[in-house]
C-alpha cells in the first residue's frame, strides 16, 4: 500500500507517506513510510523535530522502530500504539484490505506421515550404513550365521576368521550353555 498519507495524531499535518513495506496488521517500522517532499528536499529529518539528526537514508529501516517515530513538525508520537494513521490521497479514510492481500497463503505443503515401523527400518538403515551406533559383534554375527546353516569356513571368510576358528567358538558357546 503506498504513498497513503500519514496523518501525525498530534498536529494532523502528513509529512510522511506509505512505502510498499506498509502492513497496517505489523507494528510500524521506520521502511513503511518516506519523508514527503518538499520537507525531504530542504534536508528535514525524518522523525522528530531534527535533534537525533539523522538524515531519512538513515532513520526509514527496517531498525527504526515504531516508538522511534516522532513528527518532524511538532515531534509528537506518529504511530500510537504502534499502528499509523493513515488515509488515501483524497482525503479518505484508508480500509485495509483483508490480512491475506499483505501474507499471502504458500502453496499447501504435504507433508508425508510415516508409521514407527517405517521410521524404525530408515533409523536403522541409516545408522547401519553409517557404521554409527551398535553394531554386531563377531560373535553373534557367527551365532546368528551359523543359525542360518552356513559352514564354519563359509562363515570364517565373513567375519574374517579361520574355519577352525569359529568351530571352536561355536563348541565353546555350546558347552557353555
Amino acid at each position: 500500500m503506498k504513498n497513503l498519507d500519514v496523518i501525525c495524531p498530534g498536529c494532523r499535518e502528513n509529512f510522511h507517506a506509505t512505502t510498499s513495506a506498509y502492513n497496517p496488521y505489523q507494528p510500524a517500522r521506520g521502511d513503511m513510510v518516506r519523508l514527503r517532499d518538499p520537507w525531504r528536499k530542504w534536508g528535514w529529518c525524518s522523525f522528530s523535530d531534527g535533534y537525533d539528526g539523522r538524515p531519512p537514508k538513515i532513520a526509514e529501516t527496517p531498525n527504526t522502530l515504531w516508538a522511534m517515530m516522532d513528527c518532524p513538525g511538532c515531534g509528537a508520537p506518529m504511530a500510537l500504539n504502534g499502528r499509523l494513521i493513515v488515509r488515501n490521497p483524497d482525503g479518505s479514510a484508508f480500509v485495509p484490505p483483508p490480512e491475506d492481500f499483505y501474507n499471502p497463503k504458500p502453496a499447501e505443503i504435504v507433508i508425508p506421515v510415516y508409521s514407527d515401523d517405517d521410521l524404525d527400518a530408515e533409523w536403522n538403515a541409516r545408522i547401519n550404513s553409517k557404521g554409527i551406533g551398535f553394531a554386531e559383534s563377531k560373535d553373534d554375527k557367527i551365532f546368528r550365521l551359523r543359525g542360518e546353516g552356513l559352514s564354519y569356513a563359509k562363515i570364517g571368510r565373513q567375519v574374517g576368521l579361520s574355519g577352525e576358528m569359529v568351530r571352536q567358538i561355536v563348541k565353546k558357546a555350546e558347552n557353555e550353555k
